[in-house]
């Protein structure tokens, strides 16, 4: 009575307003309650669980999370149209149709899964949910069921953490890497991945902790760990596969272990583990390994100043690549094409191959990582060649997608030679140094094409170039680059 007095109290305290709002969420309180006693018990148990899910979801969601109610997978599915019909659950259009509960039905369902005591459960239910979801969709290549899940793995990797649950985190993580980082969130990729690294113990099966390994080593490299980490995960990885006699999976980590090489500067020692990835080949591949095996061969050149044979390596690979029929492919590759040659000076055959990327209107998730690396090589060409006007709108359109890559900071030389160049060089001076302290951090050497935009910067910016890069406070992170970069871009 104490409290029903209190609660009338306040509502009389309520602006208009308030009170309106107040009125219509306990019109709304009551009809989610009459609206759920009317449910069937096999319904009223099925919409509570389906409040677990974050965003929407499948039909194969729907199956698993269902799994142990004791129906058959027809009656869960008859149960799923019920609430349908009934408006509990609603339909996505698209192809295959995905649902979804409206929020203030997933917050009443997760209040009566809590009042049922279900909830610690069916979280650990929605986890393991998502984990078979996404492993199915990648044994069918289905990229975009996948990129559907995007909340269900954040959120199931997050109780899988709680719950230190590590085989299940690292097969949430390992099933959706690949996917998630090539459609552009390599930066979110990298993180999941390095908050994993705990989990890799004894316990976890040789082939799982192999390809963690191989991711992290993988989607570490540019800068977004340091370049000795990724050699590291990538050598653990490549023993793992030997001794499950996986030879297709040795070469791919000799190749990326390579391309980590390369960065350390140590092109000795790439050249060598490519040698090694022939030597397999020999004993019979798959033509995708081969046209992998040629670009990497091409970043060794490039960074050896042989641009030519570089280009040449590369234009062999994008052969195949248009036989195949690989559009993935064909965009990284066309796109490299455009940086061996930056790095040789030809700005203008560049500007052609990454025109060419960026031209294309496929819809095509997994080259959105080949679109950040053509946006900034264009701005890159468009700056070379003295079209300074066209050079800042395209290096303000790379913005956004590098920082989505994880690889702002890795192309700050770039940065700080246009603010040079437009005059800004209080920012160019902050660009020199956080260059300087990323190329430290990340163990990572500069191309030819760094070299030269830092150098140009430096030309630019004469008696007010740095003289150490202690000389002002770098920037740390990608997002606070871009916060710079969007002000000094406008």
């Amino acid at each position: 009575a104490g409290v029903r007095e209190r609660l009338g109290e306040l509502f009389r305290l309520l602006t208009g307003d308030a009170r309106v709002r107040l009125r219509r969420h306990q019109t709304l309180r009551a009809a989610l309650d009459w609206s759920y006693q009317l449910l069937q018990q096999p319904e009223q148990a099925l919409l509570r669980r389906l409040g677990v899910f974050s965003g929407t979801f499948s039909v194969e969601g729907v199956r698993h999370i269902a799994g142990d109610l004791g129906a058959s997978e027809w009656d869960v599915l008859d149960t799923l149209s019920s609430l349908i019909d009934k408006s509990m659950v609603q339909v996505r259009e698209q192809e295959p149709p995905r649902y979804l509960l409206l929020e203030t039905t997933r917050a009443y369902a997760l209040e009566q899964l809590a009042a049922t005591g279900e909830t610690n459960d069916v979280l650990a239910r929605h986890a393991q949910t998502t984990r078979q979801v996404c492993r199915l969709a990648t044994r069918q290549r289905n990229t975009q069921a996948i990129w559907d899940e995007i909340a269900n793995i954040r959120a199931a990797f997050a109780w899988a953490m709680r719950a230190r649950d590590a085989e299940l985190a690292i097969g949430l993580v390992n099933d959706s890497s690949v996917v998630l980082a090539l459609g552009g969130l390599v930066g979110e990729v990298v993180e999941r991945l390095v908050e994993a690294e705990p989990c890799i113990t004894e316990q976890i099966p040789r082939p799982l902790a192999a390809q963690y390994w191989q991711w992290l080593g993988r989607f570490g490299n540019d800068g977004r760990l340091p370049a000795y980490r990724c050699v590291a995960a990538l050598q653990t990885a490549e023993t793992l596969y030997r001794q499950l006699a996986n030879d297709r999976h040795v070469h791919a980590c000799l190749r990326m272990r390579a391309e980590a090489l390369v960065e350390l500067g140590e092109l000795t020692a790439a050249s060598q583990a490519l040698v090694y990835a022939r030597e397999i080949e020999a004993g019979g591949s798959h033509a995708a390994d081969r046209m992998r095996r040629l670009r990497i061969e091409a970043k060794v050149l490039t960074a050896e100043g042989e641009f030519g044979l570089a280009v040449a390596r590369l234009d062999e690979a994008l052969e195949m690549a248009r036989l195949a029929d690989i559009h993935r492919y064909v965009a990284t590759l066309t796109q490299d094409i455009g940086q061996s040659l930056l790095h040789a000076g030809n700005a203008v055959g560049a500007e052609v191959r990454f025109r060419a990327v960026l031209d294309d209107t496929r819809d095509d998730l997994s080259a959105t990582l080949a679109l950040a690396y053509a946006r900034i090589g264009l701005a890159t060409a468009l700056l070379m060649q003295g079209r300074i006007a066209q050079a800042k709108a395209a290096a303000a359109d790379a913005v956004p997608h590098l920082r989505s890559c994880g690889i702002l900071l890795a192309h700050a030389e770039v940065y700080a030679w246009l603010l040079a160049a437009i005059d800004n060089s209080r920012c160019a001076v902050i660009l020199l140094c956080t260059a300087d302290a990323f190329r430290e951090s990340s163990q990572t050497t500069r191309g030819p094409m760094q070299q030269r935009a830092r150098a140009q910067a430096r030309e630019l910016l004469g008696a007010q170039c740095p003289s150490t890069s202690a000389a002002c406070d770098p920037v740390a992170t990608d997002g606070e680059l871009a916060q710079l970069l969007s002000a000094a871009l406008v």
